[in-house]
């Protein structure tokens, strides 16, 4: 930290609470520059006139375009910038204290450090208790760690908790004019800068701080790191086959994929956060094959169902566009060219899918869910379907392993380690459900022709044959050569007559 606070900050100055000329509204002031703006009041009739936004906005090549909701029978208001997407820091801590006794409060509690005090357009003898507090801070807070920081002062005073977007904007003093009987109030406070491990000390309840955002802090899911797959036809394998073209996109299904995004939204109550981190799972899961319509509504009913507030109360609406267009070029670059093909403009198709979501949410049900199909299972016949299904059932967690990394050795390693410990291993039934489980990953995980991914499996089969082998597999010798050839021998009767005389390179899948 350094020792001395920073002398100037980044301020967006703005004509009026609908101006969104970020652009041309930053400023950058000293402190007591900002200082006299603070205790200056203006005199008019109307709440509405200039203001301020206290933040450091991103480098405007990072910016993305928010665009506002769409209101029936209205004018589509322009997109824009002036939203959280585009914000990289809060400079100065602003807290609205519109309760009596809340200004007490907060002056106890920030009692040595600097700050100024001014009453807002609504004061007046009814109501002598409206005011905002401004204090220095040390440092600007990065606004990843903004949501831990409000979370910690929501638990000393009596704050308007609906003032906790970063991109809020406020008005600097005014006074209404029809107030004449009482005069507007300002005042400053010598002392120290505040530092965002000031305010995190300061909390009631440090383990709802923590679980705020610090210690375990949002974040948006790593790009999956994973080596290219590239089939034996050199056409390349994406990560995403092994998604069902239709996924589970049920309340529970969604519920349980995104359950930390819930659990942090339960302490935080940061719709924006929410919406945030629930594109970046799906998209990061699904990639091409995510359902946009059933994320968008699970988005919505879950704000509403577990939350304080609805997505459409704040500016979180208009934001949602910019998160699923991030997420598809981080995880589903093919999708996001997939609907520039199909619409005009892709941001503005998204924001017709969110006024949608906001129409519907309260009466749209969800998919319901839909038995897991097993891919392998696919390739059974009727006839050897009962005896298979048991060796599925044993072998199920094998075979999730196989579907998600393609390593044919190591299943074959484990389901023989498994079978061969029987006194009588039934070596028919092994051979079918080995088959099965090799031809249905070429046919229904990689999504290869019927022959292609037999000519797959012919080509190694000396590979595989290998492993039937006691310094392979943890098995009786004189069972793994019975095992082999009642493997070998219902691999060529299933393998198509072209198949066997085909010569082609080895799919690396099964290598």
């Amino acid at each position: 930290m350094n020792q001395q606070p920073e002398e100037f900050l980044y301020v967006v100055d703005l004509k009026n609470c609908f101006d969104v000329g970020v652009s041309a509204g930053q400023q950058e002031f000293s402190w007591d520059e900002f200082k006299e703006l603070l205790l200056t009041h203006r005199f008019r009739n109307k709440k509405d006139g200039e203001g301020f936004m206290p933040v450091m906005m991103k480098h405007e090549s990072e910016w993305q375009l928010v665009y506002p909701q769409q209101k029936p029978g209205k004018v589509q208001p322009p997109p824009h910038y002036r939203g959280d997407i585009n914000i990289e820091a809060i400079t100065a801590l602003v807290i609205d204290l519109d309760k009596p006794g809340a200004l007490a409060q907060a002056e106890e509690l920030f009692a040595g450090y600097e700050y100024c005090v001014h009453s807002t357009h609504t004061y007046s003898k009814p109501q002598p208790y409206k005011f905002r507090m401004i204090l220095r801070l040390h440092e600007p807070i990065l606004v990843e760690d903004w949501p831990s920081c409000f979370e910690s002062l929501k638990t000393r005073i009596d704050l308007d908790v609906s003032c906790c977007n970063p991109s809020r904007f406020y008005y600097y003093p005014s006074h209404n004019k029809e107030n004449s009987d009482i005069k507007p109030k300002s005042y400053h406070r010598p002392g120290s800068a505040i530092s965002m491990d000031d305010i995190l000390a300061m909390a009631v309840e440090q383990e709802a701080v923590v679980k705020a955002g610090r210690a375990v802090k949002f974040k948006l899911p790593s790009a999956h790191k994973h080596v290219p797959l590239v089939h034996f036809t050199g056409a390349p394998v994406s990560r995403f086959d092994a998604v069902p073209d239709q996924a589970d996109m049920s309340w529970a299904a969604q519920y349980e994929r995104n359950k930390e995004s819930i659990d942090h939204y339960r302490l935080q109550g940061s719709n924006h956060n929410l919406a945030l981190t629930i594109t970046a799972r799906e998209l990061g899961k699904m990639g091409p094959k995510t359902d946009i319509k059933s994320m968008l509504l699970f988005i919505f009913q879950v704000a509403n169902h577990e939350g304080n507030k609805p997505i459409e109360t704040g500016n979180t609406m208009n934001e949602i566009p910019g998160f699923i267009v991030t997420g598809m070029w981080k995880y589903a670059r093919e999708l996001y060219e997939k609907l520039e093909h199909e619409h005009t403009d892709v941001v503005a198709w998204l924001s017709s899918l969110v006024n949608w979501a906001y129409l519907s949410y309260k009466t749209e049900r969800l998919p319901e869910p839909k038995p897991v199909q097993d891919p392998i299972a696919m390739t059974t016949t009727e006839d050897t379907r009962t005896a298979y299904a048991v060796l599925k059932d044993r072998h199920r967690s094998f075979l999730r392993e196989f579907i998600a990394t393609g390593d044919a050795k190591l299943l074959l390693k484990q389901v023989l380690q498994h079978e061969l410990k029987s006194a009588s291993p039934k070596y028919d039934d092994l051979a079918s459900a080995l088959t099965n489980y090799l031809i249905g990953y070429q046919t229904e995980v990689l999504k290869v022709p019927a022959l292609q991914g037999w000519t797959s499996l012919q080509l190694e089969t000396g590979n595989l044959g290998r492993m039937f082998s006691d310094k392979m597999v943890d098995a009786d010798q004189k069972k793994l050569t019975f095992a082999k050839s009642a493997f070998l021998i219902h691999l060529m009767q299933r393998m198509p007559d072209e198949v066997k005389k085909a010569s082609l390179p080895a799919s690396p899948a099964l290598a």
